[in-house]
């Protein structure tokens, strides 16, 4: 249809004379209205710029003018243009806003989390067509709103209509796709090192769906504040239970305090650790005046709490 209306203007009778303008074709031309013009075609136009030759291309699509299609518009219109070879063509773009998937995503994401069941919950969309894009022609932005969205909260799955309108167009698509709720881990901002004592300012978290996280992982930071690595931990990777214990406080050979407390009473005494331990563990201590050994529970670097009273003294 375009091609029959290009080839047709080698019929039209001239106008108007831009005979002795410089006119020079644009090669490559984007336009912003739903007509080509002469204007879109050529440089240097002065008289009929607006002479409507075809309709603009659809979304994604180009109109190419080659030599030919040149020099019928030329003759027409008495442009006095001739090719420099047979190479010389214009391509014909229509000017348009890109709606990507990811921008569809976050508009019906913002639009669940306006419900009451959802807007408390961390989550995030998979659309079912991954390569979903909206085309809107024209430079006018497109307002965008998202129209009877609903969801199977059995099934985690939703379904909507996303509109792009201008004054000039109205697109409409139905989306759909998962729903996948996301879990706050808890996970270190900086390395720690063996030996040292993870803190809460060294924490920082990830949100990933349950599939993604692997067994055994700590998702509860206080189940990693006060502990320390096994071996040393990277920032941002998963921790497992098994790559953290709680810090040694008491190391075998240790000079430590041992208290007994009963009631209002407090007695202490000296002691020599055994074991070495960290906080709530039992080891063994033996007391340095009279060298009996006896249980204590660690509950302070260097100190721990006995409950028999001839181990004191």
């Amino acid at each position: 249809m375009i091609k029959q209306t290009i080839t047709a203007l080698g019929m039209v009778i001239a106008l108007s004379t831009n005979a002795f303008a410089e006119v020079t074709p644009k090669f490559e031309s984007v336009i912003h209205s739903k007509n080509v013009t002469l204007s879109d075609v050529f440089d240097g136009i002065t008289h009929n710029k607006s002479y409507v030759l075809a309709p603009a291309p659809k979304s994604g699509e180009s109109l190419v003018l080659n030599t030919n299609d040149l020099m019928r518009i030329s003759r027409a219109f008495k442009l006095n243009w001739y090719p420099s070879n047979q190479m010389d063509q214009v391509v014909i773009k229509t000017s348009e806003n890109l709606i990507s998937r990811q921008d569809i995503e976050s508009l019906v994401k913002a639009e669940i989390k306006k419900l009451d069941k959802m807007s408390d919950k961390s989550f995030a969309l998979k659309l079912k067509d991954r390569n979903i894009e909206i085309f809107v022609q024209g430079e006018e932005s497109p307002n965008l709103n998202v129209k009877d969205l609903t969801i199977d909260f059995g099934k985690s799955t939703f379904r909507a209509k996303v509109t792009a309108s201008t004054s000039d167009n109205n697109i409409e698509k139905i989306v759909s796709g998962n729903i996948k709720y996301l879990i706050s881990v808890p996970v270190l901002s900086r390395r720690i090192d063996k030996g040292d004592i993870i803190d809460e300012y060294d924490l920082t978290f990830l949100e990933l769906s349950s599939h993604q996280i692997g067994s055994n992982v700590i998702t509860n930071k206080s189940n990693l504040i006060g502990m320390s690595p096994r071996n040393s931990i990277d920032p941002m990777q998963q921790v497992k239970r098994t790559d953290v214990h709680p810090p040694i406080i008491v190391q075998k050979g240790d000079i430590i305090t041992m208290i007994l407390s009963k009631g209002g009473m407090s007695l202490t005494a000296q002691g020599k650790a055994l074991n070495k331990g960290a906080y709530g563990d039992l080891i063994k201590v033996k007391n340095t005046s009279s060298s009996i050994i006896i249980d204590g529970i660690i509950t302070a670097p260097k100190k721990v709490s006995v409950d028999v009273l001839n181990g004191l003294l």
